[in-house]
């Protein structure tokens, strides 16, 4: 669960002015192997 301060910080940026890079996505995938199989993992990997 994202820490509540991040999440209403997150609200209040322009959706414009977010994203994530490539590298980024990369890096989170490449972590979700190493996760056992589960809704998480499954979540990561649809990324």
């Amino acid at each position: 669960m994202p820490d509540a301060k991040v999440s209403a910080w997150l609200k209040m940026q322009l959706k414009q002015s977010q994203f994530l890079s490539v590298v980024t996505i990369g890096e989170i995938r490449k972590g979700a192997v190493i996760l056992p199989p589960s809704p998480k993992r499954t979540q990561i990997e649809q990324l």
